[in-house]
């Protein structure tokens, strides 16, 4: 009976000391995120300044990459579970399935960043700095928190596709903010230079390889967990 109590007290206080860890692990992810998305919102308004746009526009211009969405994404989630796990909001973003679509999302930014965008600009100075954080820094944080500290509670199998839902609303708001008169972000989704026709057929593709990144953060998830048993 004693050796039985012992080894519980000791799974017990194991599993304590992996929780801290992983609170540990994720402050230092939100830091990281943090860090990316006010650098550029730093530069962002600065510029728009510098160029006699205000800081209004800045601030309009700012939100509409879904780079800076989707750091400030992880950066809620990487903060909820340490600082606003008790509030219901946070309970939300600290769910295995806003968090995998967090580590899908923030993956896809950086392969489709390090893809499509990285050849037609050269960042220097802190630009190049917030570049780096926003889209390999960040992304490889998250990701490597996820694969040492995979969740305890299961993934359902179609999670991937309900992912794939915050991309496809990027590219509705996307749409609404062209139509409203804002220029358009991306080069792939550019409807005033490709039209309508291929912007949707980039887009769809685009979500089918983030559908395809869901998938393989699943089957990951799934492989980390059985080890963990």
């Amino acid at each position: 009976m004693l050796v039985i109590t012992w080894c519980l007290t000791s799974d017990v206080k194991q599993i304590m000391i992996n929780q801290k860890t992983a609170q540990k692990a994720l402050v230092l992810v939100a830091v990281i995120a943090w860090c990316g998305v006010l650098l550029q919102l730093y530069i962002s308004l600065s510029n728009a300044v510098i160029d006699g746009r205000g800081i209004i526009n800045g601030f309009v211009r700012y939100f509409a990459y879904f780079t800076i969405l989707t750091n400030i994404f992880v950066a809620l989630v990487a903060t909820s579970p340490p600082f606003f796990k008790q509030s219901k909001l946070g309970r939300w973003f600290s769910t295995p399935v806003v968090t995998g679509c967090a580590v899908t999302a923030i993956l896809f930014v950086g392969l489709a960043y390090h893809v499509l965008l990285r050849h037609v600009w050269h960042p220097e100075g802190l630009q190049l700095v917030a570049d780096y954080l926003l889209h390999y820094i960040t992304p490889a944080s998250l990701v490597l928190f996820w694969i040492v500290f995979p969740p305890i509670q299961p993934l359902h199998k179609l999670d991937p596709v309900r992912w794939a839902i915050y991309p496809l609303g990027y590219f509705v708001y996307v749409l609404i903010r062209g139509v409203l008169g804002d220029t358009y972000p991306y080069y792939f989704i550019n409807v005033a230079e490709i039209g309508y026709g291929q912007t949707i057929i980039n887009a769809l593709a685009l979500c089918m390889v983030y559908v395809i990144l869901g998938s393989l953060v699943l089957a990951l998830t799934k492989y980390r967990q059985a080890q963990k048993l």
